[in-house]
């Protein structure tokens, strides 16, 4: 069977949507299937690498931090993965791709099949001020987009409630993202004392970690509050990752007088994350826009 997956975004960028698609991608291979990857260019020049199509695109940064749009060029890539004749066109983002996606399903008579992979909901503070207005225009577009659709995926039942809310029409299946469970499950008691020999943390040292892209949806505000108001000890936060809210959540340590008790690692590779998971004593996070929870999960088969 070959099946084409759709994305707007994709390696070397770090999130959720990328980790599932890759993650389906190794899984529909190692099925026998043979799977090639339609994504957005780092570039306005488009380009194709081992199965993956690269869209010539541009930044987009003001509506959402490393968001892209496709550009109206290089048709060929699109007629190319036409005549491949896929058997399923399986789509993960509703925007650029999305339309693509949906013109290479019809051509080749083949069912789009979507995943829902974002609670747009959670993001109004990124294109409306007004956050009612927001929740309206997202329902609004989300029906628009997935009634297009020939099957929708719900990562949770959260999810599927949320759709069904929005009165999308075509049938909505609940499957869970993928995980590789063997790259957190792996780290070992050396791995524990390296990350925190590197990063400075007492190897008895109680060490809460929290991991994912620093965004402001993600709510880590209320950790690092629960920190300064609820600890006394001079309690740590170990904080993985990178994301466009770095700089606001360092600036807000630093006005609380906070900026020792934090440690931002930056970003750190998929192969490595288990590794930092295990560094830690627990895993926190007070995200309320997660469609699965996929660093939970993740911190679970770390432990």
């Amino acid at each position: 069977m070959k099946v084409l997956l759709t994305t707007d975004l994709y390696k070397p960028q770090i999130n959720g949507v990328i980790t599932s698609t890759e993650n389906l991608c190794e899984g529909l291979t190692g099925l026998g299937c043979e799977v090639r990857i339609l994504t957005l260019s780092p570039s306005v020049h488009s380009m194709v690498r081992d199965n993956i199509y690269y869209l010539g695109s541009v930044a987009m940064d003001k509506i959402y931090p490393n968001a892209r749009i496709r550009l109206p060029q290089n048709q060929s890539l699109v007629e190319e993965l036409i005549r491949w004749a896929p058997d399923v066109v399986h789509s993960q983002c509703e925007f650029s791709t999305f339309q693509i996606a949906k013109k290479i399903a019809r051509a080749c008579h083949a069912p789009l099949i979507h995943t829902y992979h974002t609670v747009y909901a959670d993001y109004t503070h990124y294109f409306c001020p007004n956050k009612a207005l927001g929740q309206v225009i997202t329902a609004k577009l989300s029906r628009a987009i997935l009634n297009q659709t020939d099957a929708v995926i719900a990562p949770s039942e959260k999810i599927e409630t949320l759709l069904k809310s929005y009165r999308v029409e075509p049938e909505i299946h609940v499957i869970p993202s993928g995980i590789k469970l063997g790259r957190y499950s792996e780290a070992t008691a050396e791995d524990r004392e390296d990350i925190r020999k590197k990063l400075g943390i007492g190897q008895d040292e109680f060490m809460p970690v929290y991991v994912g892209r620093l965004a402001k949806e993600k709510n880590l505000e209320e950790i690092i509050g629960f920190l300064k108001d609820k600890t006394d000890n001079g309690q740590r936060l170990l904080i993985v990752g990178d994301g466009p809210y770095r700089e606001t959540l360092e600036k807000m340590a630093a006005e609380q007088g906070m900026s020792e008790r934090l440690i931002f690692t930056g970003m750190v590779s998929p192969e490595d994350i288990g590794r930092y998971y295990s560094a830690g004593d627990i895993f926190v996070s007070a995200s309320k826009s997660e469609t699965q929870g996929l660093t939970y999960m993740e911190a679970m088969a770390s432990s």
